[in-house]
């Protein structure tokens, strides 16, 4: 009996220590038809991206992953089923399917809930697609789950990209892409993501295709509400290709704006380069849903929709089938909105998220314009949003819908987040 009781005391006694968040990690392009003839690949997520690539050759489109970790529940939708052929859709970790895959299905939907990997940090991964049998070219969205290795950790990493020529003050978004960089004269808003809940950023990692060359470097800089932040790391020589920032954490408030500068040395160009990195919630099994910018185009005279994660894939599309992304079981908390300029004084955007193609009832929604002409907005704080959550079930399909009201000034770029939760997961993962 004594040890009985014992065991119990212990369990609960150490189950702070072993909850551990379990981050949702959403994407696909649902604008973007896929090549029908030859295998193609693609970031695990956050990667809806503006330009459609779904690129021919593995390793040219990875996510850079920050965090060593556990990743299950991978669900895969298509706009449609593919007729006579058939997909295949698998995780690729490092050039290497991994055991993740959906085998070959013809429907509209596919899904692994059985196999598991474990990721560290520094790995690449994307998704791996083969078509067989001459299906029809549909667009697709995927999900897949998390679970850290270190309790409460969240991965925020934005894919490789072939940054060509890049010049000092190149600009990248964080969590939000296949690598896009704005140019010197786009200005921050084309990279700038609205952080949608507090905590600590931490191990900035960076990634390069291949070295540098002597007396070349690339250094990242993660740049907070337009101020310059100690989190900082360098790649340069003939022999580096990564580095990382353990060192220097920087504190985030839900509602700032991050993006991550590039200052060069030397002669860089053609060198495909990611980065990554972590980030501690306050609240253990909150995490951050981000839509990046870069032409997002939101009209004034009709409702328009974008993805819940990456960037647009289709600007901001008229259809809300081009941008619905597919989800796991997540609670989304709030809304936190970014505009570039302001709509116009007693105009305004309003930004809500769907589910399934309809608004849930007493969900967050915020937004900007208005008598006061605000250019940010969340579901929280102020008088601009409506608080509210909403619950997500396996398989609902996500985004967001923006409704102008009274002709407000059309926007070219901006910045959609939402802060999820998931219920940690406890000791009962260490005893399965």
């Amino acid at each position: 009996m004594k040890k009985i009781l014992l065991f119990s005391l212990f369990l609960f006694l150490a189950w702070p220590c072993f909850a551990q968040t379990q981050q949702v990690l959403i994407g696909g392009m649902p604008s973007i038809a896929m090549t029908t003839a030859s295998d193609t690949y693609q970031g695990l997520y956050a990667n809806a991206d503006q330009d459609g690539y779904f690129a021919s050759f593995a390793a040219s489109e990875p996510n850079l992953f920050p965090n060593s970790g556990t990743l299950r529940y991978f669900r895969v939708v298509l706009s449609g089923a593919p007729s006579s052929g058939t997909y295949t859709f698998t995780i690729n970790d490092n050039n290497t399917d991994t055991v993740i895959t959906t085998g070959a299905f013809s429907g509209s939907s596919a899904s692994d809930l059985t196999h598991t990997i474990h990721v560290k940090a520094g790995d690449l991964l994307e998704i791996h697609v083969h078509p067989a049998g001459s299906p029809t070219a549909e667009e697709a969205s995927w999900v897949v789950d998390f679970i850290p290795d270190v309790n409460n950790e969240v991965a925020l990493g934005t894919g490789q990209g072939n940054f060509g020529t890049i010049t000092n003050g190149n600009l990248i978004p964080i969590s939000v892409g296949h690598g896009y960089v704005a140019g010197t004269g786009d200005g921050p808003q084309r990279v700038t993501v609205v952080m949608p809940c507090a905590g600590t950023l931490t191990n900035l990692y960076a990634v390069s295709g291949s070295a540098l060359g002597s007396g070349n470097s690339l250094t990242f800089t993660v740049v907070q509400n337009g101020s310059t932040t100690s989190l900082s790391t360098e790649i340069q020589g003939t022999s580096q290709t990564s580095n990382e920032d353990t060192a220097n954490p920087i504190t985030i408030s839900a509602g700032d704006q991050i993006y991550v500068s590039v200052a060069v040395g030397g002669t860089v160009s053609g060198i495909q380069t990611g980065i990554g990195a972590t980030f501690i919630p306050s609240v253990p099994g909150q995490f951050p849903i981000m839509m990046g910018n870069a032409s997002t185009q939101w009209t004034n005279n009709a409702n328009t929709y974008n993805e819940v994660s990456g960037r647009p894939g289709n600007e901001a599309a008229a259809g809300e089938s081009l941008t619905e992304q597919v989800s796991n079981a997540m609670t989304i908390q709030a809304i936190y909105v970014f505009t570039d300029t302001a709509p116009g004084s007693n105009t305004k955007f309003t930004f809500s998220l769907r589910d399934n193609g309809a608004t849930p009832s007493g969900g967050p929604s915020c937004y900007v314009g208005g008598s006061s002409n605000v250019t940010i907005c969340n579901s929280v704080t102020g008088s601009t949003g409506t608080s509210g959550t909403a619950t997500v079930k396996n398989g609902d399909l996500l985004d967001t819908q923006i409704v102008p009201t009274s002709t407000p000034g059309t926007q070219t770029t901006g910045s959609v987040s939402y802060l999820a939760y998931s219920s940690p997961v406890g000791y009962e993962k260490f005893l399965k």
